[in-house]
This record gives C-alpha cells, structure tokens and sequence, in this order.
C-alpha cells in the first residue's frame, strides 16, 4: 500500500468494466498468463473487457520469487546491449550523442517510482520526473505503488533511465518524464481514468519546461483486429493527440498463441497511434507478440529496466533493476526513439514534425523482416539507419588541405555549419588583416561541445581551446587555420572571427592583457558611457567582457613567458603568491601554466625553474625578481644555500648556491646600506621580511556585490 497519505478507496465496478488483475507473474510460458487469464467468457461481446496490462509470456526472473537480481544483471546488460546492437542505439549513441533533451515523455501507467536513483531521485521541476497525475487517488503524487505496481516503473526506465557508466540505459536518457497512474494498488483499472490521463497530456503539453511530444502506453485489453472495436472509448482523445504532432507508442499485444493470426490489441488497434510489437535481439519475432503489417517491432524481451524497492530487494534504496519481457517493454523503446528521431529531425532542418513524420519515417528505414506463422513481411526498427538518413551532409571539409577559405578577416567575418558526428571535424582559413589579436567565438545547438586548434602558415600549432572562446596573437599578411570538432555530440555552431590592433582585454591599452586590465573592468561593471572595458562591443560593460578578459589573459603569450602568471613581464614573486592563492583550482587558471585545466604543482615548477633561469629585466643579486637589490634578496639566498634545485639565487649560474653568489649580492647591494660582512656567519638583516609572504594577490575574482 501506499506509504505517502495512503488512503481507503472503495473500487468502483461499473457495469460496462469489468476488472481483472493487472498481471500474472509466471515463468510459465504455456500453462501461464497467456493460457488464458485474457479470456472474458462472461462479457458481452459489446462490452468492453478489462483493462490489463500486457503479461509476460516468457521471464527471465519471477519478480514475485525471492531471487537476487543484481547477481544476474551481468546476462541481462549483455542481452540489452544485443537489443542495442539490433537496432542500431549503441551506434547512434557513439557517432551522435543524441539524449532526448529539451522533451518530455508521457507514461500512462502503474505510476513512477520517482525516487528511483536511475530516473532522477525526486519530483518536480528540477528533476527527471517533471510531475504528472494519480487518476486513481486524484492527486498530483504519480508514485508507482504496491503491491500490484511496478510496471509503470520498469516502463518508464526503458524510455529513458539514465545509469552513467553502464551500458543499460534507456533509450532517452536526457528526457524529461511525465507519470500518470492508471491503475490503483491493487492494480485495477478504468478506460475513464485512461480516458481522464490521456486529455490531460493535451491540456498539459507546453505545461512543463520541455514540452510534452511522446506517450508510451503498455497496456491493452482482450482484442485481436485491425478496426476498433464497438465499445472504445478513447478514439477522440487519440485523434487530437495525433493533432497535436505527439507520437503515441502502444504495445501490440501478447496473445499471439491465443489468436494465431495477425491482429492487434486494443487500443493498438486504434489507427490513431503506433502499435508496437516485440522481437527477440536476435531480429526474430517474440513468439508471443501480436503482429500487423502497420506495427513496428522493437526489442521487447529480456529488458532490464527499473523497479520500485519494494519489489525489489526491499534495502530502503531506490536503486532496483530487473528483467521484463512482452511488448509491454517495445513499446517504450520506440517511444524513446521517437524523442531522438525528432530530435534528430529539428537538426536537419525541419519546422513541422508530427507522429506521421516520425512514422513515416521509421517505416522507410525499416528492416524488413518474415514471419512464418503468418507469412508476412513485417517492419522491424533500424534505428541507426533513421537517424543516418536525417544527418545532413558534411558542409565544409574534414582536413586541413580542403579548409574553407574565410578570406582577409579583419574587424569581423561570420560563419556557421554542422559537426554532424563523433568523426566529423570542420577546417577555416583566413588571412589576417592586421597585426594583433585574433578573437574567435561561437554558439553551438544540440551537443556540440567545440574544441577549437589554430595553426600557423608552416601548420604548426599556435592555441587550442575547449569552450567558446578562443583567443590568440596574428600577424598581418599571414595565413592561419582553424579546426573545430566535439569533445561530446554533433550540433550546429555559429562563429565570429575578428582581429584588433590591441589585444583582446587590453583594457587600459597598454598592449598586454594584465591585472590592471581587470581593474579597468571592475571599476567600470554595468557602464554604458565609459566603454574602455566593453571587449565585445555590446555597448555595456558586462560579465562576458570579463570572460574575454580571462581567456586572454591565460593565453596570451606575446608579452608572458613561462610562469609570468601576472603577465608583467618578469618572473618574480608576485608570480608566486598568484600560484598560492590559486592551487587547486580549476576555474581560475591564471597560474595554469602547463595547460592542463587545474593549477597544482607542476605549474610551481614551472615558476620555480623560470625564476631561476630568468634574466629578464632583472640586475644582478635581484634573486627575488622585484628589480632592486635589497636585503631581501640576501634573505632568498640564506634560505637556498647550497640548494642545487632552488636556483634563483645561483646568480654565476654554475649549478649551486654558494659563497660566490653572496659575493654578486653583496657587490650590488646599495651603497649606504650595511650588508652582513660574513656570509657564513652573518645574522639576517633587521627587519627582512620574505618578499613571497608580503605580496599580496592582485584579485581577479568577482565582486559579489557589485
């Protein structure tokens, strides 16, 4: 029973619906749900039969046993991914990365467990589950209750459960879902609540976040046709449903032992949706499955999929898995593929797209398969060849010698194109029209996550960039060519090139991108007078001219060196208190000295080797770098004597700090002063305070109160 507020309820049995239980678990294929349990003998044939779910003619596990399930999920995934392999998911997956985001799925069910960790943990609008309707306790808590649940759970996760790092999951695992519960805990039902479920979906279509595009219904009655029988009550509901361009996918049945000739249940039957019917993952047809030629058939045996806890291993954790087989389980398979088809569809280009577009389409690129029993030809889905047929074609070349030529780009030049999947990668070229800084940025649909590379006229590498923003120095008359792929799926991209006289985030046009630079920002954050700061010319000054701030700053080169994290032109101590206050991060990178996304040790080596190695802008006896020789400069030697790692006071540069390194000190220390007389003996300056300990970072982090 329900633990949430669970309630008495006293079942209503009209005369017109007669109820039977939702479903018989068996492993009985022969003498089980399928010998019989279907067969009404004392309903009048113009009354309808009750409202079942589809029962499984063939099990793998019996969820009402007491069998570890977990100890078998290691079959199971292998049988999944055959059924993947079959229809070609595990392809679309690897060369598209499509997910099913930005819709929703309705399930018209036992319910959802919606805590289940595999479908998001919670309900609402910020998790998987986006809300839905419990028409048998008229309530907004959807939840897949006990003891007659859990089909609405196991089919919902076929649609779209979402297990990162396995090879089950859904077919959707992106989407957003929508629970309506048809059936109370003992597992009863009426055509009203039916009824009831499916005008909501119309009412409620563009209620959610991501509008609502497909309905999966596992579920059927007594009926082996290609016409509706008398007693539907659901034709107007379907009708407006396909009105509204939402695929609705319903199981075809599976009594096909019982009939022996191709039919379908209903509301399969039902011309107004699209029956489903199973095959093994081997391309053969369940034997159990009812068929006709206007069906698609999807794998449906051996689905591992989710259940509630209690119906599973009954820990306390929402975390359980088992296998189902029936058409029950092909119908949301082909819900899910409709989400990704469609999606696929509004990537290449169309503005209209209906369930007949989705259906039409699936039939085009079907497999064809023959059954014996009837001895037809039925459709079998090809997944990979639908979404193949919808992937436009390469628009722009895949290497560098067929690059695009963009022309002289100077103040700006656009483009755009397609990365239509995991191999595809799409070359520019252009000629810079002047010396300075070249600045790339794009927008990007879908799952394209652009990884940009330049490279120079003699194809050598000059930047490479994960993101949307690429920054780097050009000079005029030179040719340059930029390479763009995904680090995750394909998507449409948008892209500006424009290059300046100054650098990009040169602020205070002092030609480098600096610290001070973030000053001029910080003191100028939301003007629309002053503009120094406005490196987007968007006429405000705003959070993404900070950003080509960043990316400029970390990248420019042509007035930094290794470990000149403060861009100032010398390697020194500031450098390292920058490093300090930044280890560990991976935002800010200012101190990202190896280009490896975090700061943290290496890049303190890198600091630590150009500080001993630099002569830039220094004098002799500046062992700290801060361009005067002074008593903290005696301090940094101390404190490396005999040091033949830490070199920044090894000023003759011979390997070692030693005597003689004092000796330059000492010469160039200022006159007036007292330097110590003895090296080995000499007590430390008055009041010499470590230079690193004194500097204090320049900020660049923003203001949280602005």
């Amino acid at each position: 029973m329900r633990s949430r507020n669970a309630r008495r309820r006293t079942q209503r049995r009209p005369s017109i619906e007669c109820l039977e239980q939702r479903y018989v678990m068996s492993a009985d294929p022969l003498g089980g749900l399928l010998g019989g349990v279907l067969e009404q003998p004392g309903s009048p044939p113009n009354e309808p039969p009750a409202l079942v779910h589809h029962a499984q003619a063939d099990f793998w596990l019996d969820p009402l046993a007491e069998r570890d399930v977990d100890a078998q999920l290691g079959e199971i995934q292998q049988l999944l991914a055959g059924a993947d392999d079959l229809t070609g998911l595990t392809q679309v997956r690897n060369d598209y990365g499509f997910l099913g985001t930005g819709q929703t799925v309705a399930v018209i069910d036992s319910g959802i467990a919606w805590d289940h960790t595999a479908l998001g943990g919670g309900l609402g609008a910020n998790y998987r589950v986006v809300g839905g309707w419990d028409f048998a306790e008229n309530d907004a808590n959807p939840y897949d209750d006990g003891p007659a649940g859990s089909h609405g759970t196991l089919v919902t996760g076929v649609v779209g459960l979402d297990r990162p790092g396995t090879i089950d999951d859904g077919v959707a695992p992106g989407v957003d879902l929508v629970g309506l519960r048809v059936f109370d805990d003992a597992g009863n039902s009426y055509f009203s609540w039916v009824e009831s479920a499916l005008q909501w979906v119309h009412t409620n279509r563009n209620t959610f976040a991501n509008p609502i595009t497909a309905v999966n219904i596992s579920l059927g009655t007594d009926w082996n046709s290609n016409t509706v029988p008398a007693w539907s009550t659901l034709e107007d509901e379907f009708t407006q449903l396909k009105a509204d361009g939402i695929f609705v996918a319903v199981a075809a049945g599976n009594a096909f032992t019982t009939y022996n000739a191709a039919g379908l249940s209903y509301p399969a039957a039902s011309p107004s949706v699209v029956p489903v019917m199973s095959v093994d993952d081997d391309g053969s047809f369940t034997y159990y499955s009812q068929r006709h030629t206007r069906a698609i058939a999807a794998p449906g045996r051996s689905i591992v999929s989710t259940i509630p806890d209690y119906a599973g291993n009954q820990n306390g954790l929402a975390d359980d898995f088992a296998s189902y087989s029936g058409t029950d389980m092909a119908a949301p398979y082909v819900a899910g593929a409709s989400v990704l088809i469609r999606e696929a569809m509004g990537l290449a280009g169309y503005t209209v797209i209906t369930q007949r577009t989705i259906y039409d389409h699936m039939l085009a690129t079907a497999d064809t398969i023959f059954d014996p029993a009837t001895e037809q030809n039925y459709h079998r889905l090809n997944f990979a060849a639908a979404i193949d047929a919808l992937i436009p074609e390469d628009d722009y070349g895949s290497t560098v010698d067929a690059a695009h030529d963009l022309g002289a780009v100077g103040s700006s030049t656009q483009f755009a194109g397609l990365v239509g999947g995991s191999d595809d990668a799409d070359f520019f070229s252009f000629t810079a029209a002047t010396t300075g800084t070249a600045l790339l940025t794009t927008t990007t649909s879908h799952y394209l996550d652009p990884i940009w590379t330049v490279a120079d006229g003699d194809d050598q590498l000059i930047a490479e960039n994960v993101g949307n923003l690429t920054v780097f120095a050009v000079i005029a008359g030179r040719r340059y060519t930029l390479g763009l792929t995904s680090r995750a799926g394909i998507g449409r991209f948008d892209g500006t090139i424009s290059v300046s006289p100054l650098p990009i985030g040169d602020y205070n046009h002092d030609g480098v991108a600096s610290a001070a630079d973030y000053t001029v920002w910080r003191n100028t954050l939301g003007s629309t007078d002053d503009l120094r700061a406005d490196g987007d010319r968007s006429g405000i000054v705003d959070d993404t001219d900070f950003e080509l701030w960043g990316v400029a700053f970390r990248s420019t080169t042509l007035f930094a060196f290794p470990g000149d994290f403060n861009r100032d032109g010398i390697v020194y101590a500031a450098d390292y208190t920058m490093w300090r206050n930044t280890l560990g991060s991976t935002t800010d990178l200012r101190a990202d000295a190896n280009l490896d996304g975090i700061v943290d040790q290496a890049d303190y080596e890198v600091w630590k080797a150009a500080l001993s190695t630099s002569t830039i802008g220094t004098i002799p006896g500046d062992f700290n770098r801060d361009r005067v020789v002074s008593a903290a400069d005696y301090t940094v030697w101390r404190n490396t004597l005999g040091s033949i790692t830490d070199l920044r006071a090894d000023a003759n540069h011979d390997g070692i700090v030693d005597q003689a390194d004092f000796g330059v000190w000492k010469t160039s220390f200022s006159p007036g002063q007292s330097p110590p007389s003895s090296a080995s003996t000499a007590p430390e300056p008055p009041g010499v305070v470590l230079l690193l300990a004194m500097l204090l970072p320049i900020s660049l982090t923003r203001r949280d109160n602005r």
